[in-house]
Parts: structure tokens; C-alpha cells; sequence
């Protein structure tokens, strides 16, 4: 059974890896866009394949297959499963304030902001999406409002913290050699006393700009810091 953090209840294990119903928009960034860019691979999972839901709809409840269809997903993407170990703790962050193309309509917009409107993302650039710590959930929806001071208490409780503070180090190293903007995708975190994974995940909002923003960037940074801080 893969441990599920965040918005990821539809991943299904395969082996070795995991299929992941989503948007079209995720498949061509792992097929189209990220080619472009060998420098990201090591901090992304491996991706395998494609295809569409229907091809895998028998791996799914009916309700499972209902929610998908909800979702709008109507492709699904193969991955490396990033958590093949057990007895570990699971944290996924949330990254930047901004979770929309620059095409998006104000109506688009302002729905985003009220879904938010009780979170921390717009003052700190993050929140917590999902979390397994100590075989306890912290399911999305009551982590999407958590306080500043619950989000530091949860992850005060990760071992091996330091290392996600080096991940984001030398990811803000190869940031500035991308030409995408990549609007809210997450981080990651599988970790016990002597295993780390990071990688970043989620990415079915992004474009090609010649005005790049830092709005990742920030979140980053700001992670980067309020780890060392607690």
C-alpha cells in the first residue's frame, strides 16, 4: 500500500512505480518540456509513460473513476514511486502564491484566492498540503488552513530536516537556468532516521515567458530559512 499525502488519494503502485491520473498540461511537461531541461531531472521523479484514463479504468472503484472524471483528468501519467520504503514520514508542501497561468480569467483567479483565503500560502509563499508523520494523516483539507505555528509544529517533528534545506539550496542553483514559469507545484518529502527523498511534484501549470517570475523562487527562499529557524 503507497502512503498518500496531499491531493494524491487517486495514485495507484505499479511495480515500482505509480500511475497518477491528471491534466494533459502535466503530460506534456514531463514529455515536452522537460527534455529541454536535463538540469531539473535529479530533483524530479522519473517519468516512465502516458496514456489516457480510460486505458486505465480498471484500476479504479467506480467512485474512484467518478472522481476522476470530476478532476477533468483525462490522461494519466506513469512515475518512480518515491516511496518505497516503510516506516516513513511523508510531508508535501505547497509552493508560491501564485497557482495560474498569466491567461487566466479573474473569475479563475478569484476562485484560487478564496479556496486559500484562511491559508498561509499568501503571506509565507507555501503551506502544507498533507503530511504522515508518526503514522498520523494530516489529510489536505484541514492542512490547507493550519496556522503558521501548526505548520512548525508538524514539521518540527521531521527527522533529517537539514537535507531538505540542502535540496532547496542547490535547486535554487538550476532555477535561474530554466525558461519556465511553474505556477504552484510541491515538494515531496519521504524521510525516516536514515533515508531522504525529495523530489518536486505536481505540474500542470506552467509556461514558456521571456518575463520569468519569482514566485517559486521566493517560496523556496523562504523554506529555505524558516528551516532554520525551528
Amino acid at each position: 500500500m503507497l502512503p498518500q499525502a496531499g491531493g494524491h488519494q487517486l495514485l495507484k503502485v505499479k511495480g515500482t512505480s505509480v500511475i497518477k491520473p491528471t491534466k494533459l498540461s502535466e503530460v506534456e511537461f514531463y514529455k515536452t518540456y522537460l527534455p529541454k531541461y536535463p538540469q531539473l531531472h535529479k530533483f524530479l521523479p522519473k517519468f516512465y509513460s502516458y496514456g489516457l484514463t480510460s486505458d486505465i479504468k480498471d484500476m479504479y472503484t467506480q467512485d474512484e473513476y467518478n472522481m476522476i472524471q470530476t478532476k477533468q483528468y483525462t490522461h494519466y501519467i506513469e512515475l518512480e514511486n518515491l516511496v518505497l520504503k516503510n516506516n516513513v514520514d511523508i510531508i508535501d508542501l505547497k509552493l508560491g502564491s501564485i497557482h495560474w497561468l498569466s491567461t487566466a480569467t479573474q473569475k479563475d483567479i478569484d476562485a484560487t484566492k478564496t479556496r486559500n483565503k484562511l491559508s498561509i500560502i499568501d503571506n509565507y509563499k507555501f503551506r502544507l498540503d498533507g503530511a504522515i508523520v508518526d503514522n498520523v494523516k494530516y489529510e489536505k483539507e484541514l492542512c490547507r488552513n493550519m496556522t503558521i505555528r501548526e505548520v512548525t509544529n508538524v514539521l518540527k517533528q521531521i527527522k533529517n530536516l537539514h537535507k531538505l534545506k540542502e535540496w532547496i539550496d542547490e535547486l535554487l542553483l538550476v532555477l535561474p537556468s530554466i525558461d519556465l514559469n511553474i505556477y504552484g507545484p510541491s515538494i515531496l518529502l519521504v524521510v525516516n532516521d536514515d533515508y531522504v527523498n525529495i523530489k518536486l511534484i505536481d505540474f500542470t501549470s506552467y509556461e514558456e515567458l521571456s518575463d520569468k517570475m519569482d514566485d517559486l523562487v521566493e517560496a523556496l527562499k523562504i523554506i529555505s530559512l524558516f528551516i532554520v529557524s525551528i
